[in-house]
């Protein structure tokens, strides 16, 4: 009878290395009692997600795509259609993904949001981008028993989609016309508050009627913001008082300032693009007002001005302030203030660099 062959010995360079359980192979699983491996699972395996290591189901991955989906579209269409600041889109957004089921963490900023969902066992991220404008106050009505509906449990989260997308398409309630002579009410009836006087009374109709005409088709074409300069240089005209003559120039400056911001915010970013333009605005005024027949500086650089002016930052950084967000708050108030300084040296630059061109008259 033969003896079994004993196992093939463990070599190293230094020679064979004996059996015993202080040279066992490292990490060789432990014997239970009796001799029988241990079924324990190894120490250095650490479970994540399904403990059956299995994929999702595609049901469950699906529906965590439409709760994604749906809250994205919310959070976006909240943003456009927001009065109230970032703090109301946060706990609308959130109590909607509770009454779906899932949870949602949202960083609000001014002009966006990232939104995080957990739903169906499953997490992502996605970035929205908005901002209030103009929007329609009917959206905003839809919404309100949407939003009640949705985070009260009453519709599961295809049907709070279909819901959304219908407010968020929907027609605008009143014809063109009657929009348009919605506008030229509104500034007829807001121009006595500012300047209580006939002449303010009838140019707000008049410009408010050619607003309104631009305005009323809802999206404006490349082509009715090229003319809507014509309006507001008119506009500044006829508010100011400034001879009607005189629109020629004005309207000039107003086009070369807005091109010239418009190509150096390109090249050097936006501070760079508006003290840029501010140069080229107070030189050219500063020339030009030196001519006999044009009108002082002062009314040169008043409707050029009017293009650098910063708009809503200001608004914007008080609103991420009392939402509860500094950093972009502060972000957009430091903007705001870096922008107003860079137009203010800008027209001081160019007004100097004018005045000191040899040969140049004096200015008014």
């Amino acid at each position: 009878m033969s003896l079994p062959e004993p196992p093939p010995e463990r070599r190293t360079p230094q020679g064979p290395v004996p059996d015993g359980p202080e040279n066992a192979p490292e990490n060789a699983p432990e014997s239970a009692p009796g001799g029988a491996p241990d079924s324990s699972p190894a120490p250095w395996t650490v479970p994540t997600g399904d403990p059956s290591g299995a994929p999702p189901a595609p049901a469950d991955l699906a529906a965590h795509r439409t709760t994604v989906a749906f809250l994205a579209d919310l959070t976006r269409l909240l943003l456009d259609t927001s009065g109230e600041g970032a703090e109301q889109v946060h706990r609308s957004v959130g109590a909607a993904a509770r009454g779906l089921g899932a949870h949602a963490d949202l960083v609000v900023v001014p002009d966006g949001a990232t939104v995080t969902v957990t739903s169906h066992g499953e997490l992502s991220t996605v970035t929205v981008r908005g901002f209030p404008e103009a929007f329609r106050m009917d959206q905003v009505i839809a919404l309100k028993p949407l939003l009640a509906d949705v985070s009260a449990g009453g519709l599961d989260t295809p049907a709070a989609a279909r819901r959304l997308a219908a407010v968020r398409d929907a027609p605008q309630p009143y014809p063109w016309f009657l929009r348009l002579l919605g506008i030229t009410l509104f500034a007829v009836g807001f121009a006595p508050l500012m300047q209580p006087t006939w002449y303010e009374v009838g140019t707000s109709a008049v410009l408010g009627a050619i607003t309104a005409t631009l305005a009323a088709a809802s999206d404006l074409p490349r082509w009715a913001l090229f003319l809507a300069w014509i309006v507001f240089t008119a506009g500044t005209v006829l508010a100011f008082a400034v001879p009607v003559r005189h629109l020629g120039p004005l309207l000039a400056l107003v086009y070369a300032t807005v091109g010239v911001q418009t190509g150096a915010t390109k090249l050097v970013g936006e501070v760079g693009g508006t003290f840029v333009a501010a140069v080229a605005l107070g030189a050219a005024a500063t020339w030009l007002g030196a001519r006999p027949r044009l009108p002082p500086r002062l009314v040169l650089l008043l409707p050029g001005f009017f293009t650098l002016t910063v708009g809503s930052l200001g608004l914007r950084g008080l609103t991420a302030l009392a939402g509860g967000y500094p950093v972009e708050g502060f972000r957009d108030l430091t903007k705001l203030v870096t922008i107003v300084t860079a137009v203010a040296l800008g027209l001081l630059v160019g007004a100097v660099a004018a005045e000191h061109r040899p040969g140049a008259a004096p200015t008014a």
